[in-house]
């Protein structure tokens, strides 16, 4: 008989991380474009709260890095004109937009150099793979706004409302029977929304796995395989994906205390911790889909080793077989 064995879940992060970040030919230009779009985000967001706090904390009226020309100063005319500027949520709206589909760009990517190009290591063969399956990972997205809107509607919405009305006064923070009670009612939304985020963001990368690694098309396919995927492996999805978000979250704080404790330029931490992010983020992913494609080898191995057995009336030679 041959032995359930399934690829540990940790390992495979890391060694998605490790095909991230072997990879610098790719890593390096998505983090310099990371880092043009957030200098581009940071003009609207400096404005708005030099106009806003600028008497109080003293901003000055000219920002340096536009003359030393890193950015023109033509992009930035409507936003300088006294009643023609848009507003920082207006201004950042479609930047935010561009990131994110720009994410499923890099998704589509790693994941792609994952299980079908590892001997690759160039950016023509990254953006080759993203570009390959672009448009079913966009619908993917579509629905994963979906999910999330409706995780902030079950947690927020009506649902939320109703059963803080159970365990609170009216619903109301501030009647509850004591402090702490209120406390742990907020946590536990909190918690509940929060774990209802991350549910969606595995299965959607699970779907995205199931389309790179079949070579498919379909997303409402790629979907039901996905949920099937997550009930008998939840753990381990949970494991390896949750473990990508905590080794961040832990290298980023990390890098924040060799500023506090000694003395990392602002500067090099500004340009470390987003390198850190897309090695991080890309590993994720690659693991992902590692760890999704062995799964289902090991499961199409077995079956080639084991193969139903074919009812008596049907074998050859019989009366039913024609």
């Amino acid at each position: 008989m041959s032995r359930d064995t399934r690829p540990p879940a940790l390992g495979t992060l890391f060694t998605g991380i490790g095909l991230a970040l072997a990879r610098p030919r790719v890593w390096l230009p998505l983090t310099a474009l990371v880092l043009l779009l957030g200098l581009v985000a940071s003009y609207p967001v400096h404005d708005a709260a030099r106009s806003s706090f600028g008497h109080v904390a003293g901003f000055e009226d000219e920002q340096p890095w536009l003359d030393l020309g890193i950015v023109p100063r033509w992009m930035f005319d409507d936003q300088a004109r006294e009643d023609g500027g848009m507003g920082a949520p207006t201004a950042l709206a479609p930047l935010f937009l561009l990131m994110s589909l720009l994410g499923v760009l890099f998704a589509a990517g790693w994941m792609e150099i994952a299980v079908h190009r590892r001997k690759e290591h160039g950016l023509r063969a990254f953006l080759g793979g993203g570009g390959q399956h672009f448009f079913p990972f966009l619908r993917l997205w579509l629905v994963a706004l979906a999910g999330y809107a409706l995780c902030t509607w079950i947690v927020y919405g009506f649902p939320g409302d109703w059963l803080k009305e159970q365990l609170l006064p009216d619903g109301n923070p501030e009647r509850a029977t004591s402090e702490n009670h209120a406390r742990w009612v907020e946590l536990g939304y909190s918690l509940v929304y929060l774990w209802g985020l991350l549910k969606v963001e595995i299965i959607i990368d699970l779907a995205r796995a199931s389309l790179v690694t079949g070579g498919r098309r379909s997303a409402l396919a790629a979907l039901m395989r996905a949920l099937g995927f997550w009930i008998k492996r939840w753990w381990a999805c949970l494991a390896l994906v949750g473990g990508g978000f905590v080794l961040e979250a832990l290298l980023i704080a990390g890098l924040a205390s060799l500023h506090t404790l000694v003395g990392l330029p602002l500067l090099a931490l500004a340009l470390i911790v987003p390198a850190v992010r897309v090695v991080l983020r890309g590993g994720r992913h690659a693991g992902l889909a590692l760890y999704y494609h062995q799964a289902t080898d090991q499961g199409a191995r077995r079956q080639l080793e084991h193969p139903p057995t074919r009812p008596a009336v049907l074998e050859e030679g019989s009366a039913w077989s024609g």
